[in-house]
């Protein structure tokens, strides 16, 4: 009868209202892990760009260079800061293979030096199990060692500079957005804490009386 069609009818209407609110909260949850990771990527690559004196899209194009000849993003991501804290103590084996620290008396770009001595090096007439004694003491593994000697390296830098270019990012902003974004979730979650600590201490002697 009509009463009953009519009931179905809501039954299913109902049912679909469920499914797309569900849905949307998936997705938006989905939206929101995401936003999670990508800003706490990039506070990790902003304070990472403060160790080793490297500009927040230099390390990014070089890992992404890198990571297309062989070797890895984190490897690369790696490798720039174990030179950059090696470096103060191998200044002098830097110079040593022809590569200068510094231009026009500031320290250079972490990544230029890295790309530099890794140039010189395999130039050199040094065999390659001496090449490697260098890299390693530099703190490079041998992977982004033989990345960046390829004659492909700065092909996909210019490949990866296009694409951010073309979509407008700036990756030094980004960085910083993703810094302030990671510490106002830090900041939310300590006062969620708090919050829930002192409901606890409110209601907690007297759920003890039951």
């Amino acid at each position: 009868n009509s009463e009953r069609r009519f009931e179905d009818s809501m039954k299913r209407a109902t049912l679909r209202a469920e499914l797309l609110g569900r849905a949307i909260a998936e997705t938006a949850e989905a939206m929101v892990r995401s936003a999670t990771r990508i800003a706490g990527a990039f506070d990790d690559i902003y304070y990472a760009s403060q160790r080793t004196q490297s500009s927040v899209q230099n390390m990014k194009d070089l890992s992404y260079a890198v990571s297309q000849l062989g070797g890895s993003y984190g490897g690369a991501m790696g490798a720039i800061e174990n030179f950059a804290r090696s470096n103060p103590g191998y200044a002098s084996m830097v110079r040593m293979l022809g590569v200068s620290t510094e231009q026009n008396g500031r320290l250079k770009d972490t990544t230029q030096i890295i790309r530099e001595l890794s140039r010189e090096l395999a130039r050199s007439n040094k065999p390659y199990y001496i090449q490697k004694q260098y890299f390693e003491a530099l703190g490079l593994d041998e992977n982004t060692y033989n990345a960046l000697k390829s004659g492909e390296l700065v092909r996909y830098l210019d490949e990866y500079n296009k694409k951010q270019q073309q979509l407008g990012v700036d990756q030094a902003r980004a960085a910083e957005i993703g810094r302030d974004l990671t510490r106002s979730w830090r900041s939310l979650n300590v006062t969620l804490a708090a919050l829930g600590e002192k409901l606890m201490q409110s209601v907690g002697p007297a759920l003890t009386r039951f």
